[in-house]
């Protein structure tokens, strides 16, 4: 058995957070703009209830208080086929951030299947292809970011 294959095979550990981190989510300034940035492009943006917001707004103070499993509980709640895709992204990011790929990706893929011009959902769907070693994933995925008017 090669020993870098089972390494490779092996789950890793979530990847928790550094301090500087925790503090980027822990910024009132840095809250008021996300939650802003939810609404404020609607065409590359999925649009969010009030509801939607409040459970969204809930899941990012959990980030901030570096309760990221709990974060991760309530988006999961409050994902699917109804839900705006915010909650497959947030998720999918949350995901990434922990290098659960086997995670990431699929929540991805359902945010910019619910939402083909959310950017920012292709864009880290492409960076969780390039980083699990899929370049024939992430390339589409990454090219769509720049379709979309990203860099």
């Amino acid at each position: 058995v090669d020993p870098t294959a089972a390494e490779a095979a092996a789950p890793r550990a979530p990847r928790k957070p550094v301090e500087t981190e925790l503090a980027v989510w822990s910024d009132p300034a840095f809250k008021r703009r996300f939650a802003e940035s939810l609404l404020s492009e609607v065409d590359i943006e999925p649009r969010l209830t009030v509801v939607e917001r409040e459970r969204m707004q809930e899941a990012l103070d959990l980030v901030a208080s570096d309760k990221q499993a709990e974060a991760l509980q309530l988006l999961e709640a409050n994902r699917g086929e109804l839900a705006s895709a915010s909650f497959d992204f947030m998720a999918g990011s949350l995901y990434f951030q922990q290098e659960d790929l086997d995670r990431a990706v699929p929540a991805l893929e359902l945010a910019v299947e619910k939402h083909p011009k959310f950017r920012r959902a292709w864009q880290t769907l492409g960076w969780a292809h390039f980083r699990s070693g899929d370049y024939a994933e992430a390339i589409p995925a990454l090219t769509k970011v720049i379709e979309l008017g990203g860099v």
